[in-house]
């Protein structure tokens, strides 16, 4: 066998020799053939060859030919819709909840995706921007960027020249359609002229209407409720942005299922809800046994049972108030409707799914029943799941032990701040009901020492929380709490988990 090997070795390198030959062969014949050749016969090489004779197709019925072109209409629809331009967006939140964001938007498929403090940047088609305005739990807002000057803005003047440079909007706004701009930024990064935000919205569109009534005849109108572009101007060290808001002027916050109904000063933001749930791991189509014992007007129960039927908060928006498509743009809107349909399609109440909030003020309890009729109006199939019961934290019953079922109490006890002795906190929805702080504690303790499971509570005083009978295992700060504080609300509010998570399947 030595031997024979010995004979190989020659023949291998003669033909890795052979191959290398005909490379070079290969190469020298297409160099020759388009860089050569086109030099030596000008226009040879861009000739178009001579078309082939081909039979004469027999006549078409018109039956055909109209299918042949209503096939070609929905193929360029198909490619219209593939190809669409990638756009930049912006969606805002609150501080604390800013990964989880960005997960929310990676589960969506987006996949250029940068998290910065209070918010997440992100591009993709038009399709990308309808999926995460319907889809986002935690987004305050949804925002398309226009445009962005990197460079310190000098004066009126030079934020006119910006903004006039930003689109043609002569034909961009259409003279049915209404204009609004909002303008934010700290006095420190603002040149005197701009420091009063309200002149410089102004201004900003007095620029915008200037160029249309010079290329039209005709100014834009000003709709300060519902407008149909929604534009915001904000003011940053750097320079300066200014972007297309297509959550409208009331926030990505609204659901809709508070529309009608005249919310408690104290009611807990459904971001900031839905943002700490998912904190607590929530996911859809999980079986769960899920308490709030002092659910108030139900904030937590009521995003708790969105999370888990994967009702997006987008259709809710869409059924309940019209400001949702409002500030769309309208090239667009088509495509938010076939979004909408397909997350109508995807939603899901899992069999064992149990929601259940308490509380020892009726008035509260009330608000967050005519809420869960809002939500049952729109998803029918979340009927009977969610139940709302007007009694204590002492007394309510613990989750269910259901095998293959997660045990759950999440909760956002009272503060101890009170109506009358001081200013409540939006935060806080028991600020000016039911029993004293230290009392409503001690409740929830006695709540949990029969529990012996998975708790997560929302505080801004973690010395309260030191009653709670469980060991901590996590704590999340994020925005809010009293704004009478050095830091006026930043991070104010502590997330806590307690005790063992259930197993999962167990």
């Amino acid at each position: 066998w030595k031997h024979v090997g010995r004979r190989r070795a020659p023949i291998a390198c003669q033909l890795r020799q052979a191959l290398r030959d005909v490379t070079a062969l290969a190469v020298a014949i297409v160099v020759l053939y388009v860089v050569v050749l086109p030099d030596t016969l000008p226009g040879a090489a861009l000739a178009p060859p001579a078309p082939a004779h081909r039979p004469e197709a027999p006549p078409q019925s018109k039956t055909s030919t109209t299918s042949q072109a209503s096939a070609t209409v929905v193929a360029s629809k198909r490619r219209t819709k593939v190809d669409e331009a990638s756009l930049d967006f912006f969606a805002s939140c609150i501080g604390g909840l800013e990964v989880v964001l960005e997960s929310e938007l990676r589960d969506l498929g987006v996949k250029r995706v940068r998290r910065i403090s209070r918010g997440v940047f992100f591009s993709g088609s038009a399709r990308s921007g309808c999926r995460a305005l319907i889809a986002l739990r935690t987004a305050t807002s949804v925002d398309e960027i226009l445009g962005v000057i990197e460079r310190p803005l000098a004066d009126r003047d030079d934020m006119v020249s910006f903004v006039q440079r930003v689109r043609p909007w002569d034909r961009t706004i259409s003279n049915s359609e209404t204009l609004l701009v909002e303008c934010k930024g700290s006095p420190n990064h603002l040149p005197a002229g701009l420091r009063q935000t309200q002149l410089t919205a102004m201004s900003t569109q007095k620029a915008i209407t200037d160029v249309c009534l010079e290329k039209t005849g005709a100014r834009p109108n000003i709709e300060l409720q519902e407008p149909d572009w929604m534009l915001r101007m904000v003011f940053h060290r750097d320079g300066a942005q200014l972007s297309r808001r297509w959550t409208g002027r009331q926030g990505g916050h609204r659901r809709g299922y508070r529309e009608d109904v005249v919310m408690h000063k104290a009611a807990l933001r459904e971001t900031t809800a839905a943002g700490v749930l998912l904190l607590a791991g929530l996911r859809a189509g999980e079986n769960i046994s899920f308490l709030d014992p002092m659910c108030g007007s139900g904030t937590l129960a009521l995003e708790a049972a969105m999370i888990v039927a994967n009702i997006p908060p987008g259709l809710l928006r869409a059924a309940l108030s019209k400001s949702q498509t409002q500030a769309v743009p309208i090239q667009w809107r088509e495509l938010l409707q076939e979004e909408l349909a397909a997350a109508r399609s995807e939603v899901h109440v899992p069999r064992g799914l149990d929601i259940r909030g308490s509380d020892a003020n009726p008035s509260a309890l009330s608000l967050a029943r005519r809420c869960l009729a809002a939500i049952e109006g729109v998803v029918p199939e979340i009927r009977g799941k969610v139940t709302l019961e007007a009694r204590s934290a002492g007394d309510a019953t613990p989750p269910s032990r259901r095998t293959r079922v997660r045990r759950l109490i999440c909760c956002n006890p009272p503060w101890g701040v009170r109506l009358g002795k001081g200013e409540a906190d939006p935060e806080d929805e028991d600020a000016d009901s039911g029993p004293p702080a230290e009392e409503s504690w001690r409740e929830l303790a006695d709540l949990l020492r029969r529990h012996k499971g998975e708790a997560w509570v929302l505080t801004p005083n973690p010395d309260l929380a030191k009653v709670l009978p469980l060991q901590q295992k996590a704590v999340h700060k994020v925005d809010g709490g009293p704004r009478d504080t050095p830091s006026k609300g930043a991070f104010g509010l502590q997330w806590i988990g307690y005790g063992n998570p259930t197993p999962r399947g167990v």
